[in-house]
């Protein structure tokens, strides 16, 4: 039988999602955690790759399970995982769903203070000096207008293609006034996320404008985007599917 398991993590001690050799990974401990409760060697299936000191607040993790899985096994998930991985429901799906390849849409905030704060270190990327975020917001709006983003994607990767269907991207202040760019497509790259926001910082110092921009993304080339800015602050926060086709059913949690 097919189980998905929803969680969170923050993840500041982890090497990403996906398990490395030699590195400590979010997925080697929800395998470690579901074999040691459920008495058998098991491999979850995660709905995408993290990377290193990236968070998620919203991420599922599929696994087979030939038997019944009882409630109570997001509970006892939790009284082993380690503190900074959370799981919060279980769920059983179709036998042929897949919880990578059938996802409709993924959502990533990056979060940017201005303000030294000691609470949010490690959680948020300290940004000094002035930025034009109407100017980012104009330049974010251009991406809703493309789909070939290979100039904001990590080099000598193994894709088969560089388009994303993006459907939204707009910088807004929180409730704490600092800011947050969230941006959602239908797949991301590896590294385009963080590329987009050092991109769009370089229209908010003025170093480039909206015509800068575009430009960019009409070069397909990483080197003429802006660096990638730190990885701490980025958060994977949704994720979508069809949850009546795929017959997702609570048990847990």
């Amino acid at each position: 039988m097919q189980y998905v398991i929803k969680l969170a993590y923050e993840g500041s001690q982890y090497h990403g999602w996906q398990i490395q050799n030699n590195a400590n990974s979010v997925q080697g401990e929800i395998n470690q955690a579901l074999s040691k409760i459920l008495r058998k060697n098991i491999d979850t299936i995660g709905c995408g790759r993290t990377d290193t000191g990236v968070h998620a607040s919203c991420f599922y993790a599929q696994f087979c399970f030939d038997g019944a899985v009882q409630e109570g096994l997001v509970h006892k998930l939790n009284r082993i995982l380690p503190s900074d991985i959370v799981v919060y429901e279980l769920y059983t799906v179709s036998e042929n769903f897949n919880v990578r390849f059938d996802a409709t849409y993924r959502k990533y905030e990056y979060h940017i203070h201005q303000k030294l704060n000691p609470f949010i270190v490690g959680r948020s990327y300290y940004r000094y000096g002035a930025l034009n975020f109407d100017a980012m917001n104009k330049a974010a709006e251009l991406l809703l207008h493309y789909t070939d983003f290979e100039c904001f994607s990590k080099v000598q990767t193994d894709v088969h293609t560089f388009n994303c269907n993006i459907t939204y991207a707009k910088w807004a202040q929180n409730q704490q006034n600092n800011w947050v760019f969230t941006i959602q497509a239908n797949r991301f790259l590896r590294n385009m996320v963080r590329a987009v926001v050092g991109s769009l910082i370089e229209v908010g110092t003025g170093k480039i404008d909206i015509v800068g921009f575009e430009a960019i993304i009409k070069s397909k080339k990483r080197s003429e985007a802006g660096q990638s800015v730190p990885a701490q602050a980025l958060y994977l926060v949704d994720i979508g599917y069809d949850f009546e086709a795929n017959k997702w059913h609570k048990i847990d949690g």
